[in-house]
């Protein structure tokens, strides 16, 4: 029932129908319609009317609002909360909705108004139905346009209710869509039929509730990584949500949340047991490209087959976090799609069904594990892959690929210690099987390729295992145990032969060990497995055996090899067996021989016949008897072995039949004919080229050859041409180091050829004559490889980007023969890579970038064939002067450096595509002199620099020219091109430069950006001009606009001399048609005595049919040297030569008029402005009154304040001047007005005591005028601007003031303690100014750089101009200026200080308190700004708009920044510097604002890594309040070094106040990462992740630290060992050289012992004495890490022996030694190392025999200091140890005469030594990154065999003769070569490691020579002894000098 109103109310209402507006009705409570009167106007009771304006305020009753009807109000407000709207009733009309900030409303009801919803940040709208805000497709179910910044939250009838966003209806919201309940596609509607539709969304962000379903179906797109479609919003989602797509291929640019308990949190927190489906209808390719993060499922789902089409997810971004599983169900064929390493790093896979796919998108990538009872794993691309994963249980195939493509491949790598399950016969792949941890277990039959297995790892099959052709096999036994492949069934094997490499095998004793194993008999056997990278040592020969169902390796005793060469340098014979061990027979004819490394040396060779030759260690010659010898003759194998192995092969060897087989060492051919015709197998060693051979024996390489062919020309040219062998090389790889070329030639028939291309050194030539061939093994090294194609397609696959040499394409510059394609740019190489181009023509395979550097050859034209359509972006350089074309029709970017190409770029032109120099953000060269042709008219040449350019090159053809970049693009060639000049909107070209004329020859521009020109010509008149035209007259430039009409100028600037010629008709200035501006300066060309230029002068414009019209904007002025000229001839009249035809001033203008802005005005020289004759300004008057300092002028001293007063003008001619030497007096001021010229101003006061000096610069027109003139007028009339380019300086007690309403342009350095600028303007453009105070009211416009050091806060004028600031004292912060610099003080004052950052500057000082608030804007001008350690308060806010460092941290604690509100806007960089070894709280802040887009960075100065939370966090400081992006997180980029350290990823957020700091660790020790070498992973376990406690109180360790933090490569090995102690090491084996010094220098005293046994002596026993004095240097070279040394020590001995028979002496002797030990290591340890021992000795000699017995015991004493040096430190440390040591020597002797008197005799000598040493552990002291050493011990067994020969000869005159003695021993050491040493941290104990020295030889050379002179008559001798040996990588020199007694 309709109420009844009161009456007057009635009248009321009737009355508001005829007002002409309506008020506005607020919501009260009830129904609303129009019968109700539910609302209230002016706090009254009323009822809605259609029309109305309706507000629903915080103030209604009630916040129910039922609809009972139809409504159409004229809008709709809501400003409250709570609000619900309901009912059957609806809202229509063409009104709106708006929600202000903080409101809420919920719609119940659907609704038809039309005027759409405006959800403001901060308020919230929740609807039921999909048409409650409107809809304008009912059909679709599509939403109402909604726009704003807040929240719409959908909440559907059920999960399955259907709404859409259709079109542009949410084009403009950029809030948060939330899908609480029901099923919203984007595009169309979610159940749609057909294609999709595109739709404009710009939601910051989509959360997708548990009942939710959020899918896009915007239909079109490309599939591949860039579909050429794009959703850009963040998306969340929780447990049950599903996303997804249903038509288009789409890249999703946004951050993806997965699974979080609460969609609406500020901060994620993930449920792991959620799931969330993404849903794909239609086979589309979906591109996330943002971060993937969050926990649980993701279940891939697909809706419709699709013609078998693909439904693909792909992820691209290696910053992804997601910690749960892609779970692909497989109902349609379904791809997880991996295009980035780690873009599933942290991630499970589940394959579901058949259709379910894992995909490697031309990349290889790491899961976790993979699971799953069916499905595919495969790669795609052209190169090998590899996915890494950690485990699983997974049934279904792995293969390489959908199709077989040549080049691709697919791997397996086994990570972690758990195990993989994989169905065996499912794997097809055929890339390498890598097992680094765990087991790797294949249920069934399998077959593999390569297999790599590290120690302590398994895999296994169920069933028969095979082996692919030419799978290699790779094992590390340390630690073995066991095989490490085993087969469950029988082994099989595709080929014939499998390379088997072997590592860590080198500590094992003799006995045999299994690599692998196999249950069931098979039948390979030895043969098929070829050993690589064996060393037999002189003790060990290695080999590889299949026994008893099992491949061993067997470790023998060299000693039981049968006929072992002996011989040294010997000649070998069939029929001799002298020269060998182990030797059965007569000779070796017919045996198998081996060359190990004991008797390495020249073998001479006539005819031999053996069965077959081992070489397998040591240097040997094989050289010819004779010019006649044959050499070898058999039909056996010659095989070379071992690393270090070098077979000089110096002989023809024409009936040598057999193979040669290379398994490691060099084979060098010296003779044309070395390898005879045998078949050549490479096996892992090497060919060598001698000097001047170049055989070809490409005819002998063997087919089943397992390793790379490797071939070293030694700097000759060889060429290898049998087909057969070039394919097999070209199959197996080729490694080609040395200088020199080999040259392969190819006929290729369709072939596909795998192996890896190593150039290290010298050139490799690859020539295919014919046919199409395929390269897929890639390319490495150092050296150049050359690729040619005379004929068919050279096609190269495969990631060669790590390629460091150079690729030659060289050619016949032919567009229609042969051709060499590169898959991709990565196929071409990287950016270590030089491509020179020279006539080969090239392409690639696909849209592609290299980052290759390309040279186009001097001299060759190459053709690049280009496919039609396709895209390709060059980074590298760009140089040569050769030419390059482009065939077909491509696109072309090149963004590296192309300044130094000189050539010329030919582009066909014939369909409309670009060919790109620069790019976004590509700052340039600043050159570029490529020469751009196109025959075509469709194709652009496009610059794109952010930097200045300038084009020397020409422009021909009908090539179209593009100009894209920020930076101006100078044309300075003489270019011919008619094509389209197009200048994008905010770029310019200009025309020429100052010093060079350019030219242009086209007749159109497009674009909206300007052409400037500057000097040159237009060729043609612009026909079309749609952008800026602008004259800027370079100086002394002329520019001809070949008949243009002038009024197409925006602007005209001609500078001094220049002229502005080729212009047609009037030339109009100001006004609606005409040019906006005219800027003349003029130079004495332009000036004259008369309307006519004389010779030598000239017009500035030049026009043709037609006038020089000026109606506004022009200014004319006049350079310095006009000026001059002025002044200099005391003019009467000066004629201004402007144009050659008639000058009209329209608008009342007049010539006076045109000087108003001039920098120099006519009335401060003292001449009027008379007016216009003709194209000339005419200026009149006397030039007397002006004071002028120049050659013949006034005086430049002047010592009276009144001196320059009455003077209009004050003149100063460079080189000149001015001095004001007046004495100061606070009544007088001195005048000098209208200062100009080009010499300099110096004020100084003579006399201090007696005031100040006032000096006025004073800017006006010294004229009297009749009449009263206002203010304005005044100003107007008596302005008077000049400028000053030359240094003014006030000295002490002088006040400069800048008086009168004209401007002084001062252009040198002003310097002033007292700067007043009282009216005008003072403009500084000069550099170096200093101004100690400053004050006034007037205008500062600083263009140069000035320093302020004082006070000048009393400055209240204008401060402006890009200058630089240099603010050491105290101003006023309001202004703007170029950059700031200084440690002074900005006060804030209300105002706002802007920093332009046109230049990298640094400000220290303080933002202080002041008379208000203030703000510090920094403009993003393209430098960097920096406050350092700025002391501010909340009087201040900075708003960042550029790049701004805010350095925190100093000397002392971190500095907090202070503010009442820090922004850091979009697109701006922020770097923060502080020390977090200190208190990090360094934000105190109101507010934080960081847009999205904003960079932030966070640098440390600490040397500590930064003490972080168990969950990562830190506290970084205050904040009250904080708008940080759409997430409420903030990205931030970490800097390196030691703090941040180990932290993958890290964002900010502000949680209850603070400001915290989150991060994710990768928790593996980054040290060992970069540690090479045993001794850096010592120091790896030592150094990584110390205790920041530890680290806080030593600051050795610190610096370490973070220099080890900061290294790379050999350095950060180096410096590992180094901090490990590496060098402490050596110490061991020193003392047990040392020891072995001892034990040999006793016995060689002995040899000289005993009695003569044919004598009788009555006296025994008898007494001998003896002393001697001993040097010895020892040395050990370093290996690497593992440490050498250097031991040089000299001493005593003093023995006694007894002669107690003539057959047996004793005795006993004490020796010290003082050593100085240097080891040589990485950290330069040195010292003492002093030995005492006490030694007995005896020797017994019956009939011929000699027994000798030494044994010594020994002490040690030892100091050792040790220096390590790292960048940016060092630390030392000392320490001491002692030791003990004691060995025996037992040598047997047997004499044989050598005369019969026994004069002489040669004693052939066999011994056997023992030696143990033990050094004490001792502390390290010094430094706290001190290390403790644990005790050495070495226990050694040496053998020698050898002979001693003796002669007594040298009889003295006493009838006494001297015993001569030379010996020589071969030496063999059993037991340990090297020593270790335990370690750990002195101040950190539990870091323990271990370090080792480098190895001692085990076999070595003694040799020696000594002599006993007789001295006296009885039985005193002098002996000298000295004796020398060497074995691998070690020396000792020894001598003896001492005198023995007997008595």
């Amino acid at each position: 029932m309709k109420p009844h109103l009161p009456t007057l109310l009635r009248a009321a209402l009737l009355l508001s129908l005829f007002l002409p507006a309506k008020a506005a009705l607020t919501w009260n409570s009830g129904n609303w319609n129009t019968t109700d009167a539910s609302w209230l106007e002016n706090a009254a009771p009323a009822v809605f009317s259609n029309g109305d304006d309706v507000e629903f305020t915080p103030a209604a009753t009630s916040t129910s609002v039922l609809i009972t009807e139809t409504v159409e109000p004229g809008s709709v407000l809501i400003s409250g909360s709570g609000f619900v709207f309901s009912g059957a009733g609806s809202i229509g009309g063409t009104g709106g909705l708006t929600l202000l900030s903080g409101a809420s409303l919920v719609v119940e009801n659907a609704n038809a108004f039309t005027g759409g919803t405006v959800v403001n940040a901060g308020a919230s709208v929740t609807i039921n139905q999909y048409d409650s805000l409107g809809t304008n497709n009912a059909v679709g179910t599509s939403f109402g346009p909604v726009s704003g910044a807040g929240q719409l939250v959908v909440n559907l009838a059920d999960a399955s209710t259907p709404a859409s966003i259709f079109r542009e209806n949410l084009a403009d919201f950029t809030g948060t869509l939330y899908v609480q309940r029901g099923n919203v596609a984007l595009g169309r509607a979610p159940q749609h039929a057909g294609a999709g539709q595109d739709a404009s969304f710009a939601a910051s962000r989509v959360n997708v509730g548990t009942a939710g379903t959020f899918t896009l179906t915007l239909g079109g797109g490309v599939a591949g990584l860039v579909t050429n479609k794009s959703f850009a919003s963040e998306v969340r989602t929780e447990n049950g949500a599903t996303i997804g797509n249903r038509d288009g291929h789409v890249n999703w640019s946004g951050d993806v949340y997965l699974n979080m308990q609460d969609v609406t949190a500020a901060t994620p927190v993930y449920n792991e047991a959620a799931s969330t489906v993404f849903a794909m209808y239609y086979s589309k390719f979906i591109v996330w490209d943002g971060v993937v993060n969050g926990a649980g499922e993701l279940a891939l789902s697909a809706g419709n087959p699709d013609a078998g089409g693909d439904h693909r997810l792909v992820l691209t971004n290696n910053a992804n976090t997601f910690t749960g599983a892609y779970h692909v169900r497989g109902e349609y064929l379904s791809s997880l799609a991996l295009a980035a390493e780690n873009a599933a790093a942290g991630a499970d896979v589940q394959l579901d069904a058949q259709n379910s796919r894992l995909v490697l998108m031309n990349t290889s990538a790491t899961i976790g594990e993979l699971n799953g009872p069916a499905g595919v794993v495969m790669a795609e691309g052209s190169s090998a892959c590899v996915l890494t994963l950690s485990g699983g249980n997974y049934a279904g195939a792995v293969k390489d690929s959908s199709a077989a493509v040549a080049g691709l491949s697919l791997g397996i790598t086994k990570v972690g210690s758990g195990a993989l399950q994989l169905s065996g016969t499912n794997c097809a792949y055929t890339g390498k099987t890598t097992v680094m941890g765990g087991n790797l277990q294949f249920t069934g039959d399998t077959s593999l390729g390569s297999v790599d297995m590290a120690a302590g790892t398994r895999l296994t099959t169920g069933g028969n295992l095979t082996l692919r052709p030419r799978a290699a096999l790779s094992f590390d036994l340390t630690g073995t145990g066991g095989a490490a492949i085993q087969s469950g069934g029988s082994l099989s094997l595709s080929g014939i032969s499998h390379g088997v490499s072997v590592s860590g095998y080198e500590s094992l004793g003799i006995g045999s060990y299994e690599l692998m194993s196999w249950s069931n008999p098979s039948s390979v056997s030895t043969e098929n497995f070829v050993p690589g990278n064996l060393n037999d040592t002189a003790e060990l020969v290695y080999s590889l055996v299949v026994e008893g169902n099992a491949l061993k390796l067997v470790v023998g005793d060299m000693d039981s090899v049968s006929w072992l060469w002996s011989g040294n340098s010997a000649a070998w014979a069939d029929d001799s067996a002298a020269q060998w061990s182990n030797a059965s027979g007569s000779g070796p004819a017919g045996q198998q021989v081996t060359f190990s490394v004991r008797n390495a040396g020249t073998v001479t060779i006539d005819r031999v016949t053996p069965a077959d030759i081992n070489v397998i260690g040591g240097a040997y010659t094989f050289a010819p008897a004779s010019e006649a010898s044959e050499g070898i003759v058999s039909n056996g194998t010659l095989t070379v072995s071992g690393e270090a192995t070098v077979l000089n092969m110096n002989l023809d060897n024409a009936q040598f039949t057999g193979s040669t087989v290379l398994q490691g060492g060099v084979l060098v051919l010296g003779s044309e004919n070395a390898l005879g015709r045998s078949s050549l197998y490479f096996n892992g060693g090497q060919l060598r080229y001698a000097s001047g051979i170049s055989t070809d024996v490409s005819e002998q390489v063997h087919s089943d050859s397992v390793s790379p062919v490797r071939v070293d020309t030694n700097g000759n040219d060889v060429s290898w041409e049998n087909n057969s062998g070039v394919q097999q090389v070209l199959s197996s790889g080729i490694e080609k180091p040395g200088e020199g070329t080999l040259a392969l030639t190819w006929a290729a028939t369709g072939d596909t050829r795998s192996g890896a291309i190593s150039v290290l050194d010298g050139t490799l030539q690859i020539n295919k004559v014919s046919g199409n061939g395929t390269l897929t093994g890639g390319y490495s090294g150092t050296g150049t490889l050359g690729l040619t194609s005379a004929a068919g397609q050279l096609t190269v696959t495969g990631d060669n980007s790590a390629f460091a040499g150079t690729v030659l394409l060289s050619g016949d510059g032919s567009s229609t023969t042969g051709s060499v394609s590169f898959a991709s740019g990565a196929s071409i190489g990287g950016a270590g890579t030089l491509v020179k181009v020279a006539g080969q023509r090239f392409w690639f395979a696909e849209s592609t970038s290299t980052a290759a550097n390309f040279e186009m050859v001097e001299g060759t034209s190459t053709y690049f064939d280009g496919s039609s359509g396709r895209s390709y972006t060059f980074t590298g350089t760009i140089s040569g002067s050769g030419d390059l074309r482009v065939k077909p029709s491509c696109s072309m970017t090149m963004t590296g450096d192309v300044s130094r190409f000189t050539g010329t770029f030919v582009h066909p032109g014939s369909s409309a595509v670009t060919w790109q120099f620069g790019g976004e953000g590509v700052a340039g060269s600043g050159l570029v002199q490529a020469n751009l042709d196109s025959p075509g008219s469709n194709a652009s040449y496009v610059f794109w620099y952010s930097e200045p350019t300038t084009m020397s090159g020409v422009v021909s053809g009908s090539a179209n020219l593009r100009q894209r970049g920020s930076g101006a693009l100078t044309l300075s060639g003489q270019n011919t091109s008619t094509g389209n000049l197009t200048i994008d909107e905010g770029s310019e070209v200009r025309l020429g430069s100052a010093a060079v004329p350019g030219s242009w020859a086209g007749a159109t521009q497009l674009g909206a950006g300007q052409f400037t020109l500057v000097n040159g010509t237009l060729q043609n008149p612009l026909t079309t001009m749609e952008g800026t035209l602008v004259a800027d007259v370079a100086a002394g430039g002329v520019v001809n606009m070949g008949g243009m009409d002038g009024n197409m100028l925006q602007s005209v600037s001609v500078g001094a001399g220049g002229q502005l010629a080729g212009m047609e008709g009037n030339l109009t200035i100001g006004g609606a048609a005409g040019v906006d501006s005219l800027y003349l300066t003029l130079g004495s060309s332009n000036l004259g005595a008369a309307a006519a230029p004389a010779e030598g002068e000239q017009y500035m414009l030049s026009i043709a049919n037609g006038n020089l019209q000026i109606a506004d904007s022009t200014v004319v002025t006049l350079d310095m040297e006009s000026v001059k000229d002025i002044l200099s001839g005391k003019r009467q009249a000066v004629y201004l030569h402007i144009a050659d035809t008639e000058i009209e001033l329209q608008n009342g203008m007049t010539a006076a008029d045109l000087f108003a802005n001039s920098a120099t005005s006519p009335e401060a020289l003292g001449l009027v402005v008379l007016g216009i004759d003709g194209g000339n300004i005419v200026l009149e008057g006397a030039v007397r009154d002006v004071y002028m300092v120049m050659q013949d002028g006034d005086y430049d001293t002047v010592t009276d304040y009144t001196r320059l007063q009455p003077y209009k003008a004050t003149f100063v001619d460079s080189g000149y001047t001015l001095s004001l030497n007046l004495p100061g007096d606070n009544t007088q001021q001195a005048w000098v007005n209208n200062l100009l010229g080009g010499g300099n101003l110096a004020v100084s006061n003579t006399n201090e005591s007696s005031g100040v000096v006032r000096v006025l610069l004073n800017n006006e027109v010294l004229t009297t005028v009749d009449g009263v003139l206002t203010p304005e007028q005044d100003i107007q009339i008596n302005t008077a601007n000049t400028e000053f380019l030359g240094n003014i300086s006030a000295g002490a007690a002088v006040q400069l003031v800048k008086t009168g309403s004209g401007t002084l342009t001062v252009g040198g350095a002003l310097t002033a303690d007292w700067l007043e600028i009282d009216e005008g303007t003072l403009r500084l453009t000069g550099q170096g100014s200093t101004i100690n105070t400053l004050h006034g009211d007037g205008a500062l416009v600083l263009e140069g750089a000035m320093e302020l050091d004082g006070n000048a806060t009393a400055f209240e004028g204008s401060l402006s101009g890009s200058g630089a600031l240099i603010l050491n004292g105290v101003m006023n912060g309001a202004g703007s200026i170029g950059s700031l610099s200084g440690n002074g003080e900005l006060r804030a004052s209300g105002s706002t200080f802007t920093v332009q950052n046109l230049r990298e500057s640094a400000f220290s000082g303080s933002l202080a308190d002041g008379s208000g608030s203030g703000t510090l804007v920094v403009e993003n001008g393209g430098a960097r700004f920096s406050l350092n350690q700025v002391q501010s308060t909340r009087a201040w806010s900075v708003e960042n708009r550029g790049n701004t460092t805010f350095v925190q941290s100093g000397a002392g604690d971190n500095s907090v920044l202070t503010l009442d509100s820090l922004r850091l806007l979009d697109g701006s960089d922020s770097v923060f510097v502080f020390d977090t070894d200190k208190n990090a709280q360094v934000f105190n802040l109101n507010n934080l604002l960081v847009q999205d887009g904003a960079s932030v960075t966070l640098q440390s100065s600490g040397s500590l890594p930064v003490s972080l939370s168990d969950e990562g966090t830190m506290v970084l400081g205050q904040v009250e309040a904080a708008e940080l992006g759409s997430d409420g997180r903030v990205p931030v980029t970490l800097g390196s070094g030691t703090p941040f350290r180990g932290i993958e990823s890290a964002w900010l957020t502000v949680e209850n106040g603070m400001l915290i700091f989150n991060s994710r660790r990768d928790t593996r020790n980054q040290y060992a990462l970069k540690a090479a070498s045993a001794n850096a992973r010592a120091g790896a376990g030592l150094m990584w992740e110390l205790p920041n406690s530890l680290l806080r109180e030593s600051p050795d360790l610190a610096a370490l630290t973070q220099a080890l933090d900061a290294a790379t490569g050999r350095s950060a090995d180096r410096l590992l060992a180094a901090s490990a102690g590496a060098g402490v090491a050596a110490l061991g084996v020193a003392a047990m050289g040392d020891l072995e010094r001892q034990l040999k220098a006793i016995r060689n005293r002995t040899t000289s012992m005993g009695l003569d046994p044919q004598m009788v002596y009555d006296d025994l026993p008898l007494f001998n004495a003896w002393v001697n004095a001993e040097g010895d240097h020892r040395e050990l070279k370093a290996d690497g890490t593992d440490s050498g040394y250097s031991l040089g020590s000299w001493g005593a001995t003093v023995g006694v022996d007894v002669d107690f028979s003539p057959s047996f002496t004793a005795g006993i002797a004490f020796t010290g030694m003082y050593g100085d030990f240097q080891a040589k290591s990485p950290d330069h340890a040195e010292g003492d190392m002093d030995h005492y021992y006490l030694t007995l000795f005896g020797r017994y000699a019956a009939s011929r025999w000699t027994h000798t017995l030494v044994a010594a015991v020994g002490w040690a004493d030892v100091s050792l200091n040790r220096h390590v040096n790292f960048p940016g430190g060092s630390y030392r440390t000392h320490g001491s140890t002692d030791g003990n040591s004691f060995g025996f020597l037992y040598e047997l002797g047997y004499v044989i005469p050598l005369d019969e008197d026994n004069n002489a005799c040669l004693q052939p000598i066999f011994n056997i030594s023992y030696r143990h040493i033990a050094l004490d552990s001792f502390t390290e002291r010094g430094s706290d990154a001190a290390l403790h050493f644990g005790s050495q011990e070495m226990d050694t067994v040496s053998f020698g065999l050898g002979a001693r020969a003796q002669t007594y000869a040298l009889e003295n005159m006493l009838n006494r003769r001297s015993l001569l003695e030379a010996r020589m021993l071969l030496k063999v050491d059993a037991g340990d070569v090297r020593s270790n040493a335990d370690i750990a941290l002195r101040a950190l104990r539990s870091r323990t490691g271990r370090v080792r020295s480098a190895e001692m030889g085990r076999v070595g050379l003694e040799m020696g020579a000594g002599i006993s002179v007789p001295i006296g008559v009885d039985y005193g001798y002098l002996f000298l002894d000295g004796s020398f040996e060497f074995r691998a990588d070690m020396m000792d020199i020894n001598g003896t000098v001492g005198y023995r007694l007997s008595f």
